[in-house]
């Protein structure tokens, strides 16, 4: 039987009757003449078990048989990638040829099982942890991972010719989460999240926002306005936090956002959740740093922190004062050269000063009067100096 009759003959036979896992115990395989059994999804209360299947000719890459020699191939579907670094996905059979590695990888989940019919396949060899089964037309590979490889390690003339790839991936259940600003919130790792944000966000204000989950530049146009602005910590230069442009939001990573949009409960789908601890962004002198519960930022007056209001406003805290959750804040070292009255922000350039904007709005009617270091002081035995009341600068002689 020539070579193209015989890849004809298992193309007619994988489309006849799909071959699946190799039986552990009696080292046959099993024939599946049900199509539904073939996607059938296997679940319980974690996960859930699905497959997807690339077809020759059908499911098709952008490199032809003879690019294929010196060029990768790539072909995606539903979440799962097919990459070789020399191969021709464009026709039928898949081309994998010699002098190449294919990574086969999940954006979610792990990889369980992964099945390739075609003809030559003892030319990919193993390149990886997990149980590989290879022979001349059908390789079976078990285990759990977020990728699997193979090498061939052939001249590039020697392909092997596949016509189908049946990737099986095991995904965790989606889990529902609701976060409060106003409440302790237990972080759980999850890979697939339905997440409901409870935190207040001022338009047209700096706010700061910390979140265990990426957001994405379409997801903070859709949740926060069309125009939204957000920044990212970049660096501290003496006594001045610079922030720069930023177009998404990282887990973890404190930021500063302008919603264009005001509200107070956000809704995100098939988020992947960090238990991570927040990231903390700046040197051995200043700070910028995220919460993801109700936190007294001072530490018990023992740390200089300054929290940015919901009015867009930054204020120096007085110890015992619990800063909300999914905020960020700034803090000052002892040792550092620099006083709370020196520090700068700047956001596009724009330098401000902290002790000029200090006034949140939750004091600014009740006459409370601050120090020049945003602290909070008796405004009924004054000393001499420069104060703040209701924003506003003062001097008592």
């Amino acid at each position: 039987m020539t070579k193209h009759l015989r890849l004809m003959f298992v193309a007619m036979l994988t489309i006849a009757c799909s071959l699946v896992g190799k039986a552990a115990e009696g080292g046959t395989y099993k024939l599946v003449t049900d199509a539904s059994e073939l996607n059938e999804i296997k679940a319980d209360d974690n996960k859930t078990e699905k497959c997807v299947e690339f077809v020759a000719g059908t499911d098709k890459g952008s490199t032809g048989t003879l690019g294929g020699a010196s060029k990768a191939d790539e072909i995606s579907k539903d979440g799962v990638t097919v990459h070789c670094s020399r191969a021709s996905f464009k026709n039928n059979p898949y081309r994998f040829n010699g002098f190449s590695t294919t990574t086969i990888s999940t954006e979610k989940g792990n990889i369980v099982k992964i099945e390739i019919v075609g003809n030559g396949l003892t030319k990919l060899v193993e390149n990886g942890e997990g149980e590989y089964n290879i022979t001349k037309n059908l390789i079976v590979w078990t285990g759990s991972s977020k990728s699997v490889s193979f090498k061939n390690n052939k001249d590039w003339a020697n392909y092997a010719a596949v016509t189908n790839i049946r990737v099986y991936v095991e995904y965790p259940n989606v889990k529902t989460f609701e976060y409060n600003e106003n409440e302790a919130n237990n972080i759980e790792a999850w890979e697939i999240s339905d997440i409901t944000l409870n935190r207040t966000l001022v338009a047209d204000k700096w706010n700061t926002l910390c979140v265990p989950f990426a957001i994405s530049e379409e997801e903070i146009k859709a949740n926060f306005g069309e125009g939204t602005l957000v920044e990212k910590f970049d660096a501290v230069n003496g006594n001045t936090v610079n922030f720069a442009d930023a177009t998404s939001i990282e887990a973890g990573v404190p930021y500063l956002i302008k919603p264009t949009v005001a509200g107070t409960t956000y809704t995100f789908y098939g988020k992947e959740v960090s238990a991570d601890a927040p990231k903390t962004e700046g040197n051995a002198d200043v700070t910028f740093q995220g919460i993801y519960s109700p936190t007294d930022i001072t530490n018990n007056g023992t740390v200089k922190a300054a929290g940015v209001t919901e009015g867009g406003k930054v204020l120096f805290v007085n110890p015992g004062s619990q800063t909300k959750a999914f905020r960020c804040f700034f803090t000052i070292s002892d040792n550092a050269s620099i006083t709370p009255a020196m520090l700068k922000i700047s956001i596009k350039g724009v330098e401000t000063a902290i002790n000029s904007i200090v006034m949140d709005n939750s004091n600014a009617t009740d006459n409370a009067v601050y120090n020049l270091q945003g602290q909070r002081v008796n405004g009924n035995s004054l000393t001499k100096g420069i104060y703040i009341k209701n924003g506003k600068k003062f001097a008592v002689k």
